[in-house]
């Protein structure tokens, strides 16, 4: 069997399961589920999956972590990478990088893919996702504001199908939670000046910055 199937039931009139009226005295058919499964095989094509496991779901404000993203196709098709679309619905939150390795000294380079000003959309660079290959993203995550955030991944991606010169779309929806905590509380404050005159009506603004990120002692309680 391919990637994908379809099954349905069947509504049809069975005879051989009759009841008997009480008023007429006649038997007739009813009609019921026939239990008996109809499977389509539908022909190869593009699956990609998509590990967001390691996702952080909770960081303190102003943090920021990067993680690696494994993309697979799991299908039978190729997938051209220009097609795969990617939309965040916190941008603020989220940036995403491809790596690769190599360079002048060997190591990993990266290259911060940028949004598109009009729709949104972040698109992967031109290249070939083969069946069972997969590529490594980068996603930075910056905990931008206070609060529980869900954060939305919308992937849009196409493949052809070479036999019947066909061209399809996919759209996968990804979601994944985020709490972000405050680790510094500001208190801003007037208080009367007594180093001018004291005709003029001057104050001094103050402030209290105060370090509420909790101790270890706290985090095990």
């Amino acid at each position: 069997l391919y990637d994908s199937m379809m099954v349905r039931h069947r509504f049809e009139l069975l005879p051989e399961r009759t009841i008997k009226s009480t008023k007429t005295g006649k038997k007739k058919a009813i009609s019921r589920v026939n239990t008996s499964l109809a499977v389509t095989i539908k022909p190869p094509a593009a699956l990609l999956s998509f590990d967001l496991q390691d996702l952080p779901t909770e960081m303190m404000h102003s943090e920021v972590s990067s993680t690696i993203v494994t993309v697979r196709n799991d299908g039978g098709l190729a997938v051209e990478g220009s097609s795969v679309q990617i939309k965040v619905s916190h941008p603020l939150f989220v940036v995403i990088a491809t790596t690769t390795t190599g360079g002048e000294e060997g190591g990993e380079e990266e290259q911060v893919l940028s949004y598109n000003r009009k729709d949104g959309l972040i698109s992967l660079p031109n290249g070939v996702i083969a069946p069972e290959a997969m590529i490594k993203l980068k996603i930075y995550v910056r905990g931008a504001s206070v609060g529980v955030h869900c954060i939305r991944f919308l992937v849009r991606y196409c493949y052809i199908d070479v036999e019947k010169k066909q061209k399809h779309h996919r759209v996968v929806h990804i979601e994944h939670p985020l709490r972000v905590k405050p680790f510094m509380h500001l208190d801003i404050f007037s208080r009367p000046s007594i180093r001018f005159d004291s005709n003029v009506n001057s104050s001094l603004l103050m402030g209290v910055l105060t370090n509420i990120t909790p101790t270890e002692q706290q985090q095990e309680a």
